[in-house]
């Protein structure tokens, strides 16, 4: 199995738009606009998340928590995907 990065994510859902508000006591805090029914939060969160990185939907998987607020979203292990990252976590994005 590649190596992985465990990315820890808040999610509020039916917010009014998607987006990365920022790293809160170690949680990646996002919002969305999908309401958290039928997973429709869930698959929202990986097109977020695949668009942010610009990596394929199929790279970004939630490995616990898909019907908590909290999330572990496993991502490949990157050179770029780690510096695309920290670049959002210092705002340079």
């Amino acid at each position: 199995m590649p190596s992985e990065i465990a990315l820890h994510v808040r999610v509020t859902p039916n917010a009014a738009k998607d987006k990365f508000v920022g790293v809160i006591n170690g949680e990646w805090a996002i919002k969305l606009r999908a309401p958290a029914l039928d997973n429709k939060a869930n698959a929202a969160l990986i097109v977020f998340i695949a668009k942010m990185l610009s990596i394929p939907k199929s790279e970004v998987v939630i490995r616990k928590g898909e019907r908590s607020r909290r999330k572990t979203v496993a991502l490949p292990d990157r050179a770029r995907i780690r510096d695309i990252l920290t670049q959002i976590v210092e705002g340079k994005i």
